[in-house]
């Protein structure tokens, strides 16, 4: 077989994707840990924070319908529909005798959840604290759970759909990034997270699903 085949430039490929996703993961991780540690020590995010939170919080009070909204919609990332989903999707990937993705999808989704939770005890940072709150959340803000659990799941998601569909994937992916946004604002929207929490879930998260697919490239065929 020649040195240059098909074969040859393919695996090539493969190895350097998954190489380039591990970097991204492990930059994304660095850049959680660094952002965490100076947000805590009132070194950044400080202006911002207390900016979101007043003004959104003013604003959410005195627009019933948009909080309305809000509050039905952060309920599409509670972590009981989020291990639901992850539950169904598993149990797809264990039918198609996907072994291999099903693991990797298991490590990134539900010890990702761990991870977030482990990681909110650590940090213990307390939530917002209004007069008149629109929702109270008793755990700790630091990650934003919601906003890590959806990056976790919907990224891995969109992952393996352009994985599997390709073209339809790869459209479907900005949406799937606009909802995780979403996600996250809603959570600065009701009062429940600083703009920092939601910004570390999303690097959290983020970093998480970069190493799930660098580990997941490792077996692609194409």
């Amino acid at each position: 077989m020649s040195e240059f085949s098909p074969n040859t430039d393919l695996n090539d490929a493969r190895k350097l994707r998954a190489f380039s996703l591990a970097v991204a993961g492990v930059l994304l991780l660095t850049s959680f840990a660094l952002m965490t540690e100076a947000t805590l020590q009132k070194k950044a995010f400080v202006e911002w924070d207390l900016y979101c939170k007043e003004r959104l919080h003013e604003y959410a009070l005195g627009n019933t319908a948009a909080r309305e909204v809000f509050l039905r919609f952060t309920d599409l990332a509670s972590q009981r529909l989020m291990l639901i989903v992850a539950g169904a999707v598993l149990i797809a990937l264990a039918v198609k005798r996907e072994w291999w993705l099903g693991l990797v999808w298991s490590v990134v989704t539900f010890g990702g959840f761990k991870l977030v939770s482990l990681l909110k005890s650590y940090y213990d940072r307390s939530r917002p604290w209004f007069v008149d709150p629109i929702i109270f959340a008793p755990s700790p803000s630091l990650p934003s759970g919601h906003t890590a659990d959806a990056t976790l799941v919907f990224g891995m998601l969109a992952y393996l759909w352009i994985r599997f569909t390709r073209c339809s994937g790869w459209i479907a992916a900005p949406f799937v990034g606009l909802f995780i946004v979403a996600i996250a604002f809603s959570r600065v929207y009701l009062g429940v997270h600083y703009l920092s929490d939601v910004v570390a879930g999303v690097l959290v998260g983020a970093g998480c699903v970069a190493l799930g697919m660098a580990a997941a490239e490792t077996t692609r065929e194409r």
